[in-house]
Parts: C-alpha cells; structure tokens; sequence
C-alpha cells in the first residue's frame, strides 16, 4: 500500500488523531455511497474543507479510471481512480473512496495492508461503513453498531465517543457469528484490526439490493452524528448538533436517467 499525493509539493508525515472513514464493499454498494454522500457534503457546506489530497496505490484492488465531478466542482477537471483520498484537515477527518473492489481472493491482503498503512500513518481510529443483505425493504431497519478494542482508557476520560461506543457490539473473532451476510470485507477488517491493536468501529446497515441511495444516506447521516461527538463539524461554538440536511451526490443522478453512462465514467 503506497500513498500517491496530488501535489509533489504537498508533505504529509503522520496523521495523528485523525478518524479515517472507509467502506466495506458490500450489498447495494452502501458504504461506498455514504462516503461518497459524506465527501460530497463535507465539500458544499461552507463552513467546511475537504479537499483532495491523492491516491492509493494498491495491487489488490481492480484498477479503474475515469472523468466526473463531485462536490461543488462545476466541471470535470480531475482523474478518478480506484482508491481517492480526501482530508479536512481542520478537523481530522480522512475519506477513502473506493469505487473497485478487490478481486477474488485478494480481500484479506487488502483489508490487512490497508489498515496496516492507516496505523502506519498515526490514524487515531478507523470507520468503516457498509451493508449487509436482508429481506426486510421496510424503513425500520435496525443499523447494526459494533468496534474493535478496549475502551477502557476512553472511559476513565469520560471520553463521548466511549459512552457512544459503550453499548456497541464487542468484535471477538473467537465468538463471531455471520449475522451479516454479503457484508463484503466487515469481518476481515474487524480481525485484522483485532490484529493489529487498532481502534476501529463499524456502522452496517441491512438492505435489499437495488436502488440504495437512500440507504447509503442513512449511513451518512449515522456516521455524520458518531463523527460530530469528537469533531467540531458545527458552523459555530452555539450549536450543539449539526443542523444540515445531506444532499444527494450530483453523479448519483447520472445513473437513473433515459441515455446511457458517459463512457468516460470507466
């Protein structure tokens, strides 16, 4: 795993207390939507900055390139490959956008190189997002809750996102049941993390496949409420709780519309 920055110029040493958001590639792709739903929203709103900062260089995942917007860009201007990374640095925060996956039997060597690099590079703790498969199409899907580690030393501190992560489920491999079927990569990186003593927590939402962006805004939105407990993602010190509503992607509108996908997308 190697980091590719946009710039030449740009230095980046350690990412110390920073979150890194990732997606498990899952069922109905939901995880990839939410951080791209996050990316797109952390971009617009004004009292924030996201902003590119480079790529993944990774033998397992599939490779992909492309042409498209995303945020408040107005035209096409930048390449999209594989694995992107976007940072607000302000408040400590990583997006990975991963729109391949890892071929079959690769899985576990990315999920371990990945989150190998992430503690590489200082990240205070890792966030994966994603779904698993369901019959159940009605809205009150129960999303699932679950982290990696001790969280002793949080509490002692009386640490917020301790309390959040207190009542969450305790990853164990030697007790782990599949209740998350077409998960993708959940388990693995829930292991390898174990693995590797990082701190990593996962929101998992259950979905039926097909048209899933409300799904992956959902998971957005869940994210975007366990990241403001320990990151001032607030327009100002007087409010208490995000007050915005996320908005769709504009390359989400792309796929349900009468022509074809502009070829330049692959």
């Amino acid at each position: 795993m190697e980091l590719i920055l946009r710039n030449s110029d740009q230095k980046i040493s350690n990412l110390n207390q920073h979150v890194l958001v990732i997606p498990s590639v899952s069922n109905g792709n939901v995880g990839q939507l939410a951080v791209e739903c996050l990316v797109h929203n952390f971009d617009v709103a004004n009292h924030l900055d996201v902003r590119s900062i480079g790529w993944l260089r990774s033998r397992d995942v599939l490779p992909l390139a492309g042409n498209t917007f995303l945020g408040k860009e107005k035209k096409k201007s930048l390449i999209r490959i594989n694995l992107e990374l976007y940072q607000d640095e302000k408040n400590k925060i990583v997006f990975l956008i991963q729109r391949a996956p890892s071929p079959s039997g690769k899985e576990r060597a990315f999920s371990s190189s990945l989150l190998k690099w992430a503690t590489s590079m200082g990240f205070e703790r890792v966030l994966v997002l994603g779904g698993s498969a369901t019959k159940d199409s009605t809205l009150n899907r129960p999303m699932n809750a679950m982290c990696v580690g001790s969280t002793a030393e949080e509490n002692e501190n009386l640490s917020v996102v301790a309390k959040i992560e207190a009542n969450w489920e305790k990853f164990s491999k030697e007790t782990w049941i599949d209740r998350f079927p077409y998960s993708g990569m959940l388990r693995l990186y829930l292991t390898a993390a174990q693995a590797l003593k990082i701190r990593l927590s996962a929101l998992v939402l259950p979905c039926v496949e097909g048209n899933n962006f409300m799904d992956g805004m959902r998971v957005a939105a869940t994210a975007l409420h366990y990241l403001s407990k320990n990151k001032s993602l607030v327009p100002s010190p007087d409010d208490s709780e995000i007050k915005w509503a996320l908005e769709c992607p504009r390359t989400w509108s792309l796929v349900d519309q009468d022509r074809p996908l502009e070829s330049s997308m692959y």
